[in-house]
């Protein structure tokens, strides 16, 4: 059986274990900056490989 669903830092709350840097969607709702940076680190993370 294979179950699937979509992921997304839009729909998660995610922060780097070690800094507590957020990683989600608050990096635009507080202007944070660096939104799609922080979203390739994430795709990282997860094994997704970014051309």
């Amino acid at each position: 059986m294979v179950l699937g669903d979509e992921f997304s830092p839009d729909g998660s709350r995610l922060w780097d274990k070690e800094t507590l840097e957020k990683m989600d969607k608050d990096r635009f709702r507080q202007s944070l900056g660096g939104l799609i940076e922080a979203y390739e680190a994430v795709a990282r993370r997860l094994g997704v490989q970014l051309d």
